[in-house]
């Protein structure tokens, strides 16, 4: 198995413990339990718990940011179109969120005002944002990709907080489904327009604080 590989097997693997037993009770020993490494392993790619616990983040973002940089709205020429792409992509984010549930919702519940976290959710706002405009057909009003992001990035909390079990595949995926459809009706249905209407502020307002 090769180093990025290796990496990426302990910090998945490393998720199902920090689930378990809750971010601050999880120690070394339980996470190299639970990735089947030696200690000496563990320390070859992670100098402790907490560099495990950012990487682990980053690399959700990381597929995150990789699945919206995938959007392709050149191919969404009339509503049936929308419908696929939408679908698809709430089906993919779904797939993208599920292995990470229970250790996000023990993260923000436990971690909520955490500096470093805090930052690097600013920062995958800010390179969230950055893609989607790049990936625009058209340029769009800086306040509607504000909005946009905010709708996303709430939805997914939420989504993590109602939904982070397995049985509740089906839940998740219809909300997100529901959160996609608003999300693409911002950057598609009125990219020739710069009006946000009240309904869409009022939702992105309410996702950001769930």
């Amino acid at each position: 198995m090769n180093r990025n590989k290796r990496k990426q097997q302990i910090m998945m693997a490393s998720l199902q413990a920090f689930a378990k037993s809750g971010i601050q009770q999880t120690n070394i020993s339980e996470l190299v339990r639970a990735a089947q490494v030696s200690r000496g392993t563990f320390y070859l790619y992670f100098s402790n718990k907490e560099e495990l616990l950012y990487n682990s983040l980053e690399h959700f973002y990381s597929q995150i940011l990789a699945l919206v940089d995938s959007l392709d709205f050149t191919l969404v020429k009339q509503r049936e179109d929308y419908d696929a792409v939408v679908q698809d992509f709430a089906s993919k984010l779904t797939e993208v969120i599920m292995p990470f549930g229970f250790f996000l919702k023990r993260l923000m519940l436990e971690m909520p005002e955490h500096k470093n976290l805090s930052k690097g959710a600013q920062l995958f706002s800010t390179q969230l944002r950055d893609i989607l405009a790049a990936r625009l057909p058209l340029q769009i009003d800086a306040l509607r990709l504000e909005v946009t992001i905010m709708c996303l990035v709430g939805g997914i909390k939420e989504s993590v907080m109602r939904f982070s079990s397995q049985r509740n595949y089906i839940s998740m995926k219809t909300r997100l489904v529901e959160v996609s459809t608003m999300m693409l009706s911002n950057l598609y249905s009125d990219l020739n327009t710069n009006h946000i209407t009240q309904d869409q502020a009022y939702l992105a307002q309410n996702l950001d604080n769930s």
